[in-house]
């Protein structure tokens, strides 16, 4: 990275939050539940490390010279920091000393008049989160925006957002969650309307329509299958981990774990009953 490169991020961090001229980089500094006005991310990333809340900073496909310098804001590993570049396929959960580094995999159901080999049934992408105790780096590649609902949200809820990092990662895997459990609904009106047109009377089978279905609920299962382990790791309280303040109530992640269990049950029930599996 060139020292141009990096004096030219660094006026990009010192602009206004939300600039038209560059909707991929995103940031808000939030002390006890409320934002705080601070037109440079520097300073913010400052105050917040000394204690005064956290800085929350979103990322849309970023490339590798936007990514090399929040690596070196937050003191990101360098392995972590290439995932958001080139994008990974699989969830996963890694620490590299008080930072937490999490791929979750995201899926969302397209709309489609019916249901044939150019259909596009289900459209997967990655969200990248970056966990520390003072700053939440999320990058998203692929897949549907949401980021900013939730941030929206949270921010209508200060008690909440006041618990800093790990309430917005909370946050995230309990909207993916969400995401998967709809679209198991709607897959499931799919299967349906692909079996009436098959076994309808004095119609030719949709052959093609069908071997089109079956291929996106195997990328739809690819992306679900993998954050199991993930949320399984968190829900375990491994001593490894920062403190997660879900992992001290009565449920904390292990609803987001029951919710995905039952969406895996209730496909592989569905399909064996009408001899798809």
């Amino acid at each position: 990275m060139t020292v141009h490169d990096w004096e030219d991020m660094r006026q990009r961090l010192a602009l206004p939050r939300e600039d038209p001229a560059r909707p991929h980089v995103g940031w808000h500094w939030y002390v006890d539940g409320r934002e705080r006005e601070e037109v440079d991310l520097n300073i913010a990333a400052e105050r917040a490390r000394t204690g005064q809340g956290f800085v929350w900073c979103g990322l849309k496909d970023p490339d590798d010279v936007t990514m090399a310098t929040f690596q070196q804001l937050f003191g990101l590993h360098e392995l972590a920091a290439e995932d958001a570049v080139e994008g990974h396929t699989r969830s996963k959960l890694e620490v590299f000393d008080d930072a937490l580094f999490m791929v979750i995999s995201t899926v969302d159901y397209v709309a489609h008049a019916s249901v044939d080999d150019t259909s596009e049934i289900v459209s997967t992408g990655q969200v990248m989160a970056y966990v520390g105790p003072w700053f939440v780096l999320t990058a998203r590649r692929g897949g549907r925006p949401f980021m900013n609902a939730i941030r929206r949200d949270l921010e209508a809820q200060p008690t909440l957002l006041a618990e800093g990092p790990w309430r917005v990662l909370y946050r995230i895997l309990d909207h993916v969650v969400d995401d998967f459990t709809e679209t198991v609904t709607e897959i499931e009106q799919d299967v349906e309307l692909v079996e009436e047109s098959v076994f309808a009377p004095g119609v030719r089978p949709d052959v093609d329509g069908v071997y089109h279905l079956k291929r996106e609920l195997i990328e739809f299962k690819r992306c679900l299958t993998p954050l199991a382990a993930p949320l399984q790791r968190l829900a375990q309280a491994d001593p490894r981990l920062p403190n997660v303040p879900e992992l001290h109530t009565a449920y904390g992640y292990y609803v987001v774990l029951g919710v995905m269990a039952l969406s895996i049950i209730a496909l592989a029930v569905f399909f064996r009953r009408r001899g798809w599996l």
